[in-house]
């Protein structure tokens, strides 16, 4: 009877000692899958969602909505850089709607640029994952634009104040003027008119004399 205890206490003893090995083994296994894993770093990314083109009025109507499709939130203010031509031939005036938030519209800005390039420091920069903001604005081909098409380039957080998980932060597009139905100033008209008169009569000898002189100027918007 006390070999037949001794046997299964021994018996017990190494099932025991091998059920901690195996444990053992498997939890090397485990932190080693651990050790292989990389976490990936939370960090927002801006990203292009989307943009509009369209006529209000006598402008044209532009708008771009960029998107944080990263795993953090925004929360430093970052710029827009708007181009609008092609270096030579180039848009020179904006007029910006920058809102302060989704439900708060701000005040308008109007823009003035010598190379067709504006840059915007965007108001509503707080954006959570999956927000997104809106910054719209109108122009005006300029008369002098000698070209048929527009070119259009968009590029944002210029400055690099936002870290992000992607940094190609760059859109680009371009329209034909006319099959876009786009608005460009039209060239300078101008008027001119001219009056003269003479009369003489005798023997009372009167004598009479007109002149009349008459310049104007205008220029409107042409739609082509």
């Amino acid at each position: 009877m006390d070999e037949e205890k001794t046997q299964i206490q021994v018996k017990s003893a190494s099932k025991t000692k091998m059920a901690i090995a195996v444990g053992f083994l498997g939890f090397a296994a485990l932190a080693a899958g651990f050790a292989g894993l990389t976490l990936k770093p939370l960090k927002p990314d801006l990203v292009y969602s989307k943009s509009t083109v369209a006529t209000d009025g006598s402008l044209n109507k532009f708008s771009i909505t960029l998107k944080n499709a990263g795993n953090a939130s925004v929360v430093s203010p970052f710029a827009l850089n708007i181009k609008l031509g092609d270096g030579v031939n180039v848009v020179r005036n904006l007029k910006v709607m920058n809102s302060l938030s989704v439900t708060t519209r701000g005040s308008y800005e109007n823009l003035e640029s010598a190379t067709g390039s504006f840059d915007i420091l965007v108001k509503n920069f707080r954006l959570r994952s999956g927000q997104s903001t809106t910054i719209t604005f109108w122009f005006v081909i300029p008369s002098d634009y000698n070209s048929n098409v527009l070119s259009l380039r968009y590029t944002w957080d210029t400055t690099n104040v936002v870290s992000e998980s992607n940094e190609l932060n760059i859109n680009r597009g371009s329209f034909n003027i006319v099959k876009a139905s786009l608005i460009k100033e039209s060239l300078p008209v101008y008027g001119y008119g001219y009056n003269y008169g003479y009369g003489y009569n005798n023997p009372t000898y009167t004598y009479g004399y007109g002149y009349n002189y008459d310049y104007g100027y205008g220029y409107g918007y042409n739609p082509k």
